[in-house]
């Protein structure tokens, strides 16, 4: 009975998660990140030249990063790979004090 319950809290966590994903095209390299419209800029540096390039992707209100209302406007990674990989499947619709004005 209590494997049941476990397993019914888990499928509702999942179908709320998946409400908080907002609907936006997938993107493929990082121009598609760039002409993305939630996205507000982009910025790449390079601090560390044995690191390669770092990859900023700064969102635009009402949307965050890593889970949902997290106040995480931004992705910053190591690598295209590794920032395309969070920006299709890590961002979420925001309602933090900061997206609504509150």
């Amino acid at each position: 009975m209590f494997y049941i319950c476990i397993v019914k809290q888990l499928k509702f966590n999942i179908m709320k998660a998946k409400k908080e994903k907002p609907r936006y095209r997938k993107a493929k390299s990082w121009n598609d990140i760039v002409k993305n419209p939630i996205v507000d800029g982009v910025e790449v540096e390079t601090n560390y030249i044995s690191d390669g390039l770092d990859y900023w992707v700064f969102l635009k209100p009402g949307y965050c990063w890593e889970f949902p209302n997290s106040e995480a406007h931004q992705i910053h990674e190591w690598g295209v790979k590794p920032t395309l990989k969070q920006f299709n499947n890590e961002i979420y619709t925001c309602n933090c004090k900061q997206c609504t004005g509150a």
